[in-house]
């Protein structure tokens, strides 16, 4: 395929209404635009609710390309279970807007001692910024409806986690578009003092709304990004599997399991008979694979095989139960 002919398909995929990352892209375009007019207004109006809103939507932009990045590089597990993402790149987005957020919390605090020295008018003319609230919370509920059918639709988690943090989005805008109806009053009358704590008290609400979600999500992420032992349960049930198996191998020797994000590792060492050839060999880790990842279907399983050291040769003949079974 040619290059035109490449880009063209990037283009109709990237258009593509009926593809389950849709409300992803169309989301990550939505914050891009409402953090650039956010911050234009809030230089124009002197208002610190519409900045830290603005900002909020700025630090979403993180977040939602690495959800766009993790839906397309989720893989599938079996036909009739739900596609599960890379959870990785979903948990590297809690954490890293996690963070900004919590600045933005800094920044609001650090606004609001500003602002009691700080005379200076909102806006003359309020309108913009009811302007600006009602699309910002218009568009995020919308996409979190959106997403939340997508989700029902697709079966995909992430967009069930998409659609959550597009209500916290929803809600940030919602304060801010009734603080600024309500401080439209003080400040059409020149209460100017009035019309800034009004400002103030919602920029402050605003930070903690968009903050007090992600705080949680950034502790369980930080969970999943680093590599943890499975627990003793999902052990036994490899064990369990193990044994099922055991007329198929020697002996077994150990495991190693951990889990790193969504995904589950489990290595096992096992013996097999000196003369088991690599298609015997290939079979019997098929068939335990099989059997774990039914149960668990975001494991990897890799199995290790050694050769027996001929312990059943005895007086030049074999007492190999395993080749006996095998045979049979």
């Amino acid at each position: 395929m040619s290059d035109k002919g490449q880009g063209e398909a990037g283009s109709a995929a990237w258009l593509d209404t009926s593809a389950p990352d849709f409300g992803l892209r169309v989301g990550l375009y939505a914050c891009i635009a409402l953090a650039t007019i956010g911050l234009i207004l809030a230089v124009a109006s002197n208002s610190l609710a519409v900045g830290l809103t603005a900002l909020i939507a700025a630090v979403d932009i993180i977040r939602a390309a690495l959800v766009v990045t993790a839906h397309r590089r989720s893989r599938p597990t079996q036909a009739d279970l739900p596609q599960q993402s890379n959870s990785k790149y979903e948990s590297l987005a809690a954490v890293l807007t996690a963070l900004p957020l919590a600045v933005i919390i800094l920044l609001a605090l650090i606004g609001a001692l500003l602002s009691l020295f700080d005379h200076a008018a909102l806006i003359a003319h309020p309108w913009p910024r009811l302007g600006y609230a009602g699309l910002f919370f218009a568009s995020m509920r919308y996409l979190a409806r959106r997403q939340t059918m997508a989700a029902q639709l697709f079966q995909r988690d992430e967009l069930l986690r998409d659609a959550a943090r597009r209500r916290t989005l929803a809600l940030t805008g919602l304060i801010l578009l009734l603080s600024s109806l309500i401080g439209m009053i003080p400040a059409v009358a020149d209460h100017y003092l009035l019309a800034r704590a009004i400002d103030v008290v919602s920029a402050l609400t605003i930070a903690v709304t968009a903050f007090a979600s992600p705080l949680g999500q950034m502790r369980r992420s930080l969970a999943e990004l680093l590599d943890q032992r499975l627990p003793e349960d999902v052990q036994l049930d490899i064990i369990s599997v193990i044994g099922a198996n055991i007329t198929r191998i020697c002996e077994f020797k150990s495991i190693h399991t951990r889990r790193s994000g969504n995904e589950l590792f489990m290595e096992l060492d096992v013996i097999l008979p000196f003369d088991c050839t690599l298609e015997q060999a290939f079979t019997i880790e098929q068939h335990i694979q099989g059997e774990l990842t039914a149960k668990y279907p975001n494991a990897l399983v890799r199995m290790y095989a050694e050769p027996c050291q001929r312990d059943c040769i005895h007086n030049g003949r074999r007492h190999c139960p395993i080749k006996a079974m095998r045979d049979d």
